[in-house]
């Protein structure tokens, strides 16, 4: 598996602690529906439902980083069971007027993806890429 990209942020509203949980909401899945998982442990994080197109691009999206890894993505406008990793930063992000946050699956710690967030007011204001690697059901 390919190292994640190094990045910092925090939890919108929340203090700058890098171990808080992103999303402590009851779950997204409706009861006997599997959506989406961890490929690592199975965790539950998001729902059909929540697939989210954010550009022009399709839900699904494949993108470079500086590094030279291709990541292949899935747009999501909510998930459960993340932690976001360190602080925010808009260096080499992958949709314009959006900064970028590692996030890693809280019951593992498997790098999922990234959180986006708006740098200034837009819809949406927060959405998440995760790697379609990391996941099943995608």
């Amino acid at each position: 598996m390919h190292p994640p990209i190094a990045v910092l942020k925090r939890v919108p509203g929340e203090p700058s602690d890098s171990r808080a949980p992103v999303d402590e909401e009851e779950s997204t899945l409706a009861p006997g529906h599997r959506g989406f998982r961890c490929a690592t442990c199975d965790a539950e994080i998001a729902s059909q439902r929540d697939v989210l197109s954010v550009s022009e691009e399709e839900s699904v999206c494949a993108f470079v980083n500086p590094a030279g890894f291709l990541h292949e993505i899935v747009t999501l406008r909510a998930v459960v069971g993340l932690r976001l990793e360190g602080h925010s930063t808009a260096a080499h992000s992958w949709f314009d007027g959006y900064a970028w946050t590692i996030a890693n699956c809280a019951a593992c710690q498997a790098h999922l993806g990234w959180q986006f967030d708006a740098l200034e007011p837009r819809s949406p204001s927060v959405f998440w890429g995760l790697r379609r690697i990391a996941l099943t059901g995608t």
